[in-house]
């Protein structure tokens, strides 16, 4: 699914907050749908050893193994050095929808921003958060958006509570 860029891509490539995570199984770790991993691994861009969950040994999406480097772990996919994304042109559709994320609540989908981001934070609110949530709630909740949200129910995460609501969405 095409979604149109909210956080400008020099602002996103320059960012040191992203791709770095306190658990190696953390929630907010980078979530592939299985068509992307795929793709990137038929393409040779990530290998598929990057990917041993078992939602993904049964034809769903998984979480890719996050890298142990200095106390924090990191998603394999940056380049450390340069504070860049790897795959960035082909970048998971759930990096792709960051800061906004997809919250299961309940049997229902909230659409919400991560306040971690330090776009968000730089940002505020304007009136761009609202434009671009009103954007994906409509694209999520026509018949395209709720078909993939039923297609590729993984993309709904449980996250923790630091984050800001803007929409419920139609159950997929």
């Amino acid at each position: 699914m095409e979604l149109k860029r909210f956080v400008p891509s020099d602002v996103c490539l320059a960012c040191s907050g992203c791709c770095r995570f306190a658990e190696a199984q953390s929630v907010w770790g980078p979530f592939f749908l299985f068509d992307e991993i795929r793709r990137l691994t038929e393409e040779n861009l990530v290998p598929s050893c990057l990917f041993t969950h078992p939602d993904y040994a049964a034809g769903r999406g998984a979480w890719i193994n996050l890298v142990e480097e200095d106390g924090q772990f990191l998603c394999p996919c940056l380049d450390t050095d340069r504070h860049t994304c790897r795959i960035y042109p082909h970048r998971p559709f759930d990096c792709r929808l960051y800061p906004f994320i997809l919250v299961r609540e309940g049997a229902g989908i909230l659409l919400a921003v991560d306040e971690k981001c330090q776009y968000v934070q730089k940002q505020g609110a304007p009136a761009t958060f609202n434009e671009h949530a009103a954007y994906l709630t409509q694209l999520l909740s026509g018949p395209q958006g709720t078909a993939f949200l039923r297609a590729h129910p993984g993309i709904v995460q449980d996250y923790p509570s630091d984050y800001r609501v803007f929409h419920a969405l139609p159950q997929a």
